[in-house]
């Protein structure tokens, strides 16, 4: 089954930069799962549509610009806020990517981003201007950069001649801004030639008019420029208060100066040593010029030297999405597979014909316990080559711990689905001997299409057990299931695993032989949705209530550890 990743940005409203970063993240995720399937959340959908995706997806992802923002409208940083707390409410693994923050206006806006905040398993910021502005809010990030900058590539320094070319004026043009109004003007005056860079699809020519009725001028759209991956230009200096145009200047190693109070602008112009203007007019615009062409090699130098160090820090989106796409999620000193039962089976077809015993282990809370009192129990868990998670408890703990959202594969189901839809061979060890071959006939009638190569109950002595294992090495089962209960079926597949010649998969499947001849029944299929087949289980078996100490003990090591865990004092 391919994943579903949700995609979260301004996207599809004609603004080049946030288009852009929406196929930098279409890159990012196929490079590590080509299958997947991509979707863009509309605003403009109806919320039901939402949680509908939301509920499907397997990733969700905030991908770059300043969505938590409430300069511009209270609107924005309500939707993406409630985006973010609903999807963390629905279990699904969320990360945010590149994010530039703010302007946050008021204490409610702060308070409402803490909350969203406090919901991603990542969340990245693309400046340091960012990054303090989560510190001082008592919020931790992680420093990275632009999604845009995934697409750049080492430029060799092109230095201009001792005049400038051509002056770039990036548009946003919209609607009229008293800055960029002023900045177009000045730039007139102090240039001949230059050239207007269009930032938004939506753009009006005669918008431009309105500014310089009698100029006309042929237009470069931003998204064009970004598509010809990052091409050499005639432009000397771009002159921007749009954040992306100056990210595609800094790609080209040329100079900008950044106007605007915005304070993304502000960051991206001391990222790059470049002049900075929070209102501009002739004389300013010109001393920024001069500033530059004065020592328009040094500038560029120092740009092309900052910006391998932005790239450095934008390949840090590689390990947070390829994490996600592991196949495994740690839980302590464990790794517990998230996959689903084909990728395992699709795995498992890997280890056939190999002169080893593969072993896999479904770990639930009381083999957790057992292993905090047992060092020897937790390094034989450690070694097996799959761990899954074998109930709620697990569970419960990785999402505790991880904000990651895993499914329960318990032992019994995943033997079904292997019974049901491969063609391994088995062979059966477990229960008394006549719950055992009841099992291998009731199973031979549900599953008349695999092979049973022998069974052989769970009780034997020394003797007994070496003729076991001399008829399982010569008989080369695919898998053998154990059904002996913990740690007395963990000794049996150890003593297997020492034999030199056996080649098989081993795995401990617990009383799962009593459910498979019918003398057990498992909970109702709507217990099990609900995740109380556990409560089942005690009111058929009250007996084991009494062993359910342990549930307490896990539950007060996990939620300890989750307290060290925010306080600082685990690492990861």
């Amino acid at each position: 089954m391919s994943p579903t990743v949700l995609m979260i940005g301004y996207f599809g409203h004609g603004n080049a930069g946030d288009d852009a970063i929406l196929l930098c993240l279409e890159s990012k995720v196929t490079a590590y799962f080509p299958r997947s399937r991509m979707v863009c959340l509309d605003p403009k959908r109806r919320w039901w549509s939402f949680l509908k995706e939301v509920k499907q997806a397997d990733l969700v992802i905030f991908g770059g610009g300043s969505l938590f923002q409430n300069y511009t409208s209270q609107r924005s940083l309500l939707f993406y806020s409630a985006v973010a707390i609903l999807t963390r409410y629905s279990g699904k693994p969320l990360v945010a990517l590149g994010q530039g923050l703010g302007p946050l206006k008021g204490a409610f806006g702060c308070w409402i981003f803490k909350k969203a905040q406090s919901c991603f398993n990542h969340f990245c910021v693309r400046d340091q201007v960012a990054l303090d502005s989560l510190q001082s809010m008592g919020l931790t990030g992680r420093l990275t950069a632009d999604l845009l900058y995934s697409v750049a590539q080492p430029k060799r320094v092109l230095f201009a001649p001792k005049k400038l070319r051509r002056l770039g004026l990036a548009i946003h043009g919209l609607k009229k801004n008293h800055i960029e109004t002023a900045a177009f003007k000045a730039a007139f005056q102090l240039h001949k030639e230059w050239q207007p860079i269009v930032c938004d699809k939506r753009f009006d020519p005669a918008y431009f008019q309105q500014i310089l009725p009698k100029q006309s001028a042929s237009f470069l759209y931003l998204d064009t420029l970004l598509a010809l991956k990052m091409q050499r230009t005639d432009i000397s200096v771009l002159v921007s208060m749009r954040y992306h145009a100056c990210v595609w200047a800094s790609l080209l190693a040329v100079p900008f100066i950044a106007i605007g109070a915005d304070p993304k602008i502000k960051a991206i112009a001391e990222e790059f040593g470049c002049p900075w203007l929070e209102t501009v007019n002739k004389d300013t615009l010109s001393e920024a010029i001069l500033s530059i062409e004065q020592d328009y090699q040094g500038v560029q130098c120092r740009m092309q030297a900052r910006l391998a160090t932005v790239m450095k820090r934008e390949k840090r989106h590689n390990d947070i999405v390829a994490s996600f796409f592991s196949s495994t999620v740690p839980f302590f000193d464990y790794q517990i597979s998230k996959a689903s039962p084909d990728r395992l089976v699709s795995e498992m077809k890997t280890w056939q014909g190999r002169s080893k015993v593969r072993r896999i282990v479904t770990f639930n809370p009381e083999m957790f316990m057992a292993a905090k009192r047992d060092s020897d129990v937790a390094a034989w868990i450690q070694g097996a080559d799959l761990i899954l998670p074998d109930g709620q408890g697990i569970v419960w703990g990785v999402k505790m711990l991880n904000k990651v959202a895993i499914r329960a594969l318990p032992g019994i189901e995943f033997v079904s689905y292997l019974f049901q839809h491969t063609s391994f061979s088995f062979y059966l060890v477990g229960a008394a001997e006549d719950v055992i071959q009841q099992a291998a006939t009731c199973i031979k009638a549900s599953y008349p299409h695999i092979t049973i190569l022998g069974v052989h109950s769970g009780y034997f002595d020394f003797e007994q057990e070496a003729e076991l294992l001399l008829d399982i090495e010569s008989k080369q089962p695919d898998i053998v299931l154990c059904g002996m209960g913990f740690l007395r079926q963990e000794a049996f597949i150890k003593v297997l695993s020492e034999r030199p010649k056996t080649g098989c998969i081993a795995m401990g499947v617990g009383g799962a032989f009593d459910v498979f001849s019918k003398r057990i029944q498992r909970a109702p299929s709507w217990m099990r949705d609900m995740r109380l087949e556990w409560l089942y289980r005690g009111l058929r078996e009250p007996k084991r209530v009494f062993r359910w100490g342990y549930m307490w003990r896990y539950v007060r090591v996990v939620l300890i550890t989750k307290l060290r865990k925010k306080r600082g004092f685990v690492a990861g």
